[in-house]
């Protein structure tokens, strides 16, 4: 008898054992994030309250390491006591029972303690989780802001460089918002700005990531494709923009916006890529707004230039009308490239 209660007790004290492990390696992991969130700083949540959090995975953390340590030397006394027990020929069975039933409720009484701290370190982890989605998050828009962007910007960066897998790095900026803002005022312009956001998210799929960049200009991180693929993309935020009717209390505006893009290049910096972007973007300004231009390296490409927002001139063209050797070379240029997708497929 006094074999089978050390064997059970034994069973008792791993179960116990790690499950206590699991949760504290639990709450050290939250303890560590919690640290972090004092770095990050999230704007709705003061440094007094991610103090808090810390302190309150601290409290918990070292409950359970003191329970625990109080509790093994427990089960150790208990295992000895057995081992007395299973030495004695005079012990009784009933001796033992009661010593099973001991350790036993000892057992139940930490899986409770474990149980409360589950329940607090879950609450903890959900009041963490909302503060590290805030501080990515725009608060006008609720869009991902410039932190979120930038990372994600550099994890695809690498990606590329390691496998060589493609994305493009999209740019969208309000046509004419400084005089939306002056003719209705800024209130008018936040509203534009978050039926915008709205738009976006309904235009983008999920591996796709729409972040507020600055202002009124809006940044699209999303895996490449053919040239089509990229036109399709471009165009379908472009035109559900312009094909929306802004409701500001009791009028509607229209709004349009300009977009310029890039895919990244062997050996190219991040911050190049997002210059050559730049770049296609003011293409599209200078061109007439409310369309979009690809840089493909070395020249800005309009893209499908239909449906454009009547009143709007139409676009500069890509090539001069005065003929010249420069363009001549430009023109075999892309007669060559198109070849060569041709031949690609």
């Amino acid at each position: 008898m006094a074999g089978w209660v050390l064997g059970n007790i034994s069973e008792l004290t791993t179960a116990a054992a790690l499950g206590g492990l699991l949760l504290l390696a639990g709450l050290i992991l939250g303890l560590i994030l919690a640290r972090h969130l004092i770095r990050v700083s999230p704007p709705g949540l003061s440094t007094d309250d991610v103090m808090k959090i810390v302190t309150q995975f601290k409290t918990v953390a070292h409950g359970v390491a003191e329970d625990m340590s109080q509790y093994r030397e427990v089960m150790d006394l208990a295992q000895k006591r057995i081992h007395d027990l299973n030495q004695d020929p005079a012990a009784s069975d009933e001796s033992a029972g009661q010593l099973l039933a001991q350790m036993a409720h000892a057992n139940e009484l930490l899986q409770q303690r474990i149980a409360e701290a589950e329940a607090t370190l879950s609450q903890q982890s959900e009041q963490m989780a909302a503060a590290l989605n805030e501080a990515r998050t725009d608060t006008l828009t609720k869009l991902a802001n410039r932190r979120a962007f930038e990372d994600e910007f550099q994890r695809r960066s690498a990606e590329f460089r390691r496998h060589g897998t493609r994305f493009l790095l999209m740019l969208i900026d309000i046509d004419r918002f400084k005089l939306l803002n002056d003719t209705y005022g800024h209130p008018a312009g936040d509203a534009v700005l978050a039926q915008l956001s709205a738009i976006r998210r309904q235009t983008v799929r999920d591996t796709d990531l729409v972040a507020r960049f600055g202002g009124e200009e809006f940044v699209l991180l999303l895996p490449a494709g053919e040239m089509s693929h990229v036109t399709d993309s471009m165009e379908r935020i472009r035109k559900a923009v312009a094909g929306n009717e802004f409701r500001l209390e009791d009028r509607t505006i229209q709004v349009t916006v300009s977009c310029g893009a890039a895919e990244p290049q062997e050996r190219e910096t991040s911050e190049a890529l997002l210059k050559r972007s730049d770049t296609a973007l003011y293409a599209a300004k200078k061109a007439g707004r409310n369309r979009c231009f690809f840089h493909n390296g070395t020249d800005c490409i309009q893209l499908t230039p239909e449906g454009l927002a009547a009143g709007e001139s139409s676009p500069a063209p890509v090539v001069p009308p005065v003929p010249s050797e420069e363009t001549f070379r430009q023109v075999c240029t892309d007669l060559r490239r198109k070849l060569e997708e041709v031949t690609r497929r």
